[in-house]
């Protein structure tokens, strides 16, 4: 381990370090197996960690980050808590599970402010509740002008949820295709794409776990894929 990090201090691209949880990692995945010989052990570990960095096209400190990310995953118990009694609450759309579009959309307000960012929320769901709150209340009264066509603005404006940095610096995109067409999402970050190519804030869609076939099934799509949309 010693001589790894400082071998690694000189090439980091060409000499990993030979970090004890990585192998331990490694061992548990079944990809690597130490013997008595450490010379050996380090030179199959550094082809190992060679052929991953190839495969997943990381950089030395992106693999060991998501590699510490997997094995922190595991670790995560798994607490079933049994659902309270509450009165139902006023929803505007049908819920799958116990998750719905305006619930998301709260979700999003909410963590958008925590990171300290102005919210805003597509005005046609401002009257829509969860736990009492209504979603015009999370979001800032009008949207800002950021320089866009009037067009290109007026599509923006009914995205669901936008995080914006100061008075108007858009920085992330949301829409939620929960229980909706996918295909009207994907879409609208069409148009968007197309009409103004040089929007450089991230769009996400966000959708249940169990709709991403068909997300994917969308992307395939030939249009969407002139347009880049598959690769973002």
């Amino acid at each position: 381990f010693f001589f790894s990090a400082w071998w690694h201090l000189q090439n980091p691209e060409l000499w990993p370090i030979f970090y004890p949880e990585v192998r331990t990692f490694f061992e548990n995945e079944g990809i690597f197996t130490l013997t008595d010989d450490v010379v050996e052990d380090y030179f199959t570990f550094k082809g190992t960690v060679k052929a991953l960095r190839s495969g997943l096209n990381l950089s030395p400190w992106e693999l060991l980050n998501f590699l510490t990310w997997l094995e922190e995953r595991k670790q995560i118990p798994v607490v079933v808590i049994p659902p309270k009694e509450v009165p139902p609450k006023k929803e505007e759309d049908t819920p799958v599970g116990s998750i719905t579009h305006t619930k998301v959309q709260w979700m999003l307000a909410k963590i958008g402010k925590k990171l300290g960012c102005n919210v805003w929320i597509a005005k046609n769901d401002w009257n829509n509740e969860y736990q009492g709150e209504k979603l015009g209340n999370l979001s800032i009264k009008k949207f800002p002008e950021v320089g866009l066509d009037s067009s290109i603005q007026n599509k923006i404006e009914y995205i669901d949820v936008v995080w914006i940095r100061g008075s108007k610096h858009i920085v992330a995109a949301f829409e939620v295709e929960h229980s909706t067409s996918i295909h009207s999402g994907i879409l609208r970050l069409s148009d968007l794409t197309l009409m103004a190519p040089n929007l450089n804030f991230r769009f996400y869609i966000v959708v249940p776990e169990e709709r991403m076939k068909d997300v994917r099934n969308e992307l395939s799509r030939p249009t969407f894929q002139s347009a880049g949309l598959n690769e973002m």
